[in-house]
């Protein structure tokens, strides 16, 4: 029992240790990337900074960022449900957006304003979840014409 036990931690230790050393650089080409969300072949992630969502086509040996949508202000928390990219703003009175990823020329959609600093946002079904700055977590139903908050 006890020479399988080591095995085992032996093993653990091992995998550790090459995935430590297993990294892999897919672009060099970009500036701040932060939160990063994975749908499909498609990485998008923000750029605070530029006020741009970007996106790396994983499938390409050497990805290029391809802009998805500019000119929102500190563009912070991306989520996706179906075709349509939900971001925020990373504001005091924060605005909420949907733009629809398979559009040639995406529509920015307002659906909410006066999110204090939202932090993170999630999907479970037709709920979006919104984590702030102020220690909240607001639940919203996106079928809605108008949302709660």
């Amino acid at each position: 029992m006890f020479h399988l036990v080591r095995q085992i931690i032996e093993s653990w230790k091992l995998t550790l240790i090459i995935l430590a050393y297993n990294q892999l650089n897919i672009t060099e080409s970009i500036s701040t990337p932060q939160n990063l969300l994975l749908d499909g072949n498609n990485l998008y992630y923000s750029n605070y900074t530029t006020n741009q969502i970007l996106k790396l086509d994983l499938s390409e040996s050497s990805p290029t960022p391809q802009i998805v949508f500019s000119g929102v202000y500190h563009n912070k928390a991306i989520a996706m449900k179906g075709n349509d990219l939900y971001f925020a703003e990373y504001t005091s009175s924060a605005k909420l957006f949907r733009i629809d990823i398979t559009s040639a020329s995406p529509q920015l959609v307002q659906l909410a304003s006066g999110i204090n600093f939202p932090y993170d946002i999630e999907f479970n079904g037709n709920d979006l979840y919104i984590s702030t700055l102020d220690n909240k977590i607001i639940k919203t139903d996106v079928t809605q014409q108008q949302l709660p908050l």
